[in-house]
């Protein structure tokens, strides 16, 4: 993904700040994108790039995302959606 220039997110539901460079790629596979260029993430001081993103559960109830270093952290999936698409997941999950 190439764009004009680059773009920082905060998402609220993990409390993390996101970088993204001009220039964004990665290899796809179901459920997971591995080899990822150009992601980081703030976390405390520093910037760390993010490396590989991938949902374990079969349910999907959980984005795992991994550092070149191998270290990991995950988060619900439901801290990356909006209130409405949230809303509409509990919903189907509920059912």
């Amino acid at each position: 993904m190439k764009q004009k220039q680059p773009y920082e997110h905060f998402f609220e539901g993990s409390n993390t700040r996101v970088s993204y460079a001009t220039e964004v790629t990665a290899y796809v596979e179901k459920c997971r994108m591995k080899k990822m260029t150009g992601i980081k993430s703030k976390q405390v001081f520093l910037w760390v790039p993010i490396s590989e993103m991938s949902v374990e559960d079969p349910a999907g109830k959980k984005i795992v995302f991994k550092t070149p270093m191998g270290i990991g952290k995950s988060f619900p999936v439901t801290a990356f959606m909006t209130e409405e698409e949230k809303q509409k997941y509990l919903e189907k999950v509920n059912e």
